[in-house]
């Protein structure tokens, strides 16, 4: 799907939501609000505002989602280096078990 562009933004006048890809949306509702939406998991899937839109420019908001996305991404590797580093003296089957519980219930759920 290509991206949109900031024309495309600039005439939306009916309410529609457009992505961008990357869990962002454009959002035009039949008020006149405008707005960046990006989309996550969690518990289903979920819109945080990013935005309203002419304030937050097309590129300024592909900024803040890959922003969230980023967070996502690093919480699963300081995660993971945590569960290395405090294995101590639990078993190989004990940290698989605490990983898989991870992708399971928190990775899965805050992931891009």
């Amino acid at each position: 799907m290509p991206k949109l562009s900031a024309m495309e933004v600039r005439r939306m006048e009916i309410p529609y939501r457009l992505s961008d890809g990357a869990g962002l949306f454009y959002e035009s509702t039949d008020t006149p609000i405008k707005r960046w939406l990006h989309r996550f998991k969690l518990g289903g899937k979920n819109m945080y505002v990013i935005g309203r839109y002419p304030e937050l420019s097309l590129e300024t908001a592909r900024k803040e989602n890959k922003k969230k996305d980023d967070r996502a991404k690093s919480f699963e590797r300081v995660a993971l280096e945590w569960i290395k580093q405090k294995r101590g003296g639990s078993s190989q089957p004990h940290t698989e078990a605490a990983i898989r519980t991870l992708e399971n219930t928190v990775f899965s759920q805050i992931g891009p």
